[in-house]
């Protein structure tokens, strides 16, 4: 994945793909979101790994700015600038395609 050319088809819909495990609705790896600023660069987002299940509920805790936040825009694809996705996979499998 090219650092500069990342767009909203960030986010897979996955079908019938062997990249996720059945019965997984959301596939998050090494998921990356940096802000770039006049003083540097701040790594919000550094590598997140996780997948949700189907009939699961997946907690996110942490320290305040920690980049819970951060990772749940990133996966909505809703980061506001400076802020920029610059790495990592996002898979998502709708319902239609479960079971």
């Amino acid at each position: 994945m090219e650092v500069d050319n990342m767009t909203t088809d960030t986010i897979t819909e996955t079908t019938m793909s062997q990249e996720i495990g059945i019965g997984t609705v959301l596939s998050v790896r090494d998921l990356q979101t940096h802000f770039f600023t006049d003083e540097g660069v701040v790594k919000a987002v550094d590598g997140v790994d996780f997948d949700l299940n189907s009939g699961k509920t997946l907690g996110i805790v942490g320290e305040s700015g920690c980049g819970k936040s951060i990772t749940a825009k990133s996966i909505l694809q809703i980061v506001e600038r400076p802020g920029r996705i610059i790495g990592g996979e996002i898979h998502y499998r709708p319902r239609s395609s479960r079971n």
